[in-house]
């Protein structure tokens, strides 16, 4: 069942500005309020990791299901921006940061000199879920639902693939010894 639901939940996460947009274009914002509920809940369950953001998410559409008012739909992504950067900046008060927790999932002995540049990646996303958390507010305020489909839908992951690829590139690579 993990295998069939967690697909599931990235798709309609990635998909999630494309799916308000359709339902509400068709009357149906109430069954996508239902289906997202339970899919939040289930990767609330399946997920632990995720508990937070699944819980802020199921505030924001719980309060959308009691009101009705679409608006509200349109501030999720705001809300995992907001979200992501409360988890990152608080982990630079951890040991170890965010990213470094992600890098000990792949790697469990990194060196402690990576430690730095690992904490300076977390910094650079914060700034990342601030920008990027602010534009998708301000799509919201300017109530253009092609611009915040496009901008959430679309332009927000390529920023994010970007400043992914542009880590990679930069990122310190570890060679071996040369003693010649």
């Amino acid at each position: 069942m993990k295998r069939l639901i967690i697909p599931l939940l990235a798709v309609a996460t990635l998909g999630y500005p494309f799916l308000v947009v359709g339902a509400l274009s068709y009357g149906l914002g109430e069954w996508l309020a239902m289906v997202m509920l339970a899919l939040l809940l289930l990767r609330s369950w399946l997920q632990p990791q995720q508990r937070l953001i699944s819980l802020a998410g199921m505030l924001l559409i719980g309060a959308y299901a009691i009101t009705r008012n679409e608006v509200l739909l349109h501030w999720y992504p705001v809300l995992i921006n907001a979200t992501m950067l409360l988890l990152f900046a608080l982990s630079l008060r951890q040991q170890q940061s965010m990213i470094e927790c992600l890098a000990r999932l792949r790697q469990p002995t990194l060196p402690v000199a990576a430690r730095p540049y690992l904490r300076r990646v977390t910094q650079v996303w914060c700034g990342f879920f601030v920008i990027n958390g602010s534009i998708a507010a301000t799509t919201v305020l300017l109530a253009n639902q092609q611009l915040w489909l496009w901008y959430n839908g679309f332009i927000a992951y390529l920023l994010m693939a970007l400043l992914l690829l542009a880590e990679w590139l930069i990122r310190p690579k570890s060679e071996p010894a040369n003693d010649h």
